[in-house]
């Protein structure tokens, strides 16, 4: 006759065993829901205010919903009509010239054309950031990915007598955000790599990166080192 304990101790760890797949199989679920929550809410927050203001329901009958996808559809022909224009050379004229304006704001022309540069990072245009690097941060042992920006300012190299590169260590999966270090060049290690492939790495967290994306060539120094 089994004990009764060690029977009560099988069901116990099955049953741990049950919740705990339980939980891995709805967390991914229930991430994707606050994800889709967060959007939907950003985008009734630009949605309700056209409604509001051409009093869109008057012409639906009162039906709000109908007036919510109509003023959506409209967001997204006019955000793919700006996207097509832009893309042509008298666009992307008016975008610079709108870009000289806002750079002479304080404070929010910086903020603007860093968090510009980004995007313009993740859609794979052009990029003033000069490589993806890897280096040791925040301490000797672990590595962070980093974007090298430009040289570092002469007061910096003539205050400590070395040739300094200015390097962005971008937060994830938010790389608007992020630290700004100055380092010598033999301090990193070059990689093979796209900065729109690294701003993807960043903002998926490494779960939609693939292996096959993977730099293929490491140059500068040896990681060991």
């Amino acid at each position: 006759m089994k004990n009764p304990v060690n029977i009560f101790m099988g069901v116990w760890k099955r049953l741990k065993q049950s919740f705990v797949s339980g939980m891995i199989a709805i967390i991914p679920l229930l991430i994707t829901l606050v994800i889709v929550k967060f959007l939907a809410g950003w985008a009734f927050m630009v949605i309700d205010p056209i409604v509001r203001s051409t009093d869109l329901t008057s012409y639906t009958g009162n039906i709000e919903i109908v007036a919510q996808l109509i003023a959506g559809a409209f967001v997204v022909v006019s955000l793919t009509t700006l996207g097509y224009i832009s893309n042509y050379k008298l666009g992307k004229r008016v975008r610079g010239n709108i870009l000289k304006v806002v750079d002479d704001i304080p404070l929010f022309g910086t903020v603007y054309k860093t968090v510009d540069q980004i995007s313009e990072s993740f859609t794979g245009g052009s990029s003033r950031f000069k490589e993806v690097v890897l280096i040791e941060f925040p301490r000797e042992g672990i590595y962070s990915m980093g974007l090298v920006t430009n040289d570092s300012p002469d007061a910096m190299e003539e205050a400590v007598d070395k040739d300094l590169e200015t390097v962005f260590i971008p937060m994830s999966p938010n790389p608007t955000m992020g630290n700004l270090i100055m380092v010598e060049r033999d301090e990193y290690t070059k990689l093979d790599m796209k900065v729109s492939k690294g701003m993807k790495l960043l903002l998926t967290t490494g779960i939609a990166f693939e292996d096959d994306e993977l730099p293929a060539e490491i140059s500068n120094r040896k990681l060991d080192g």
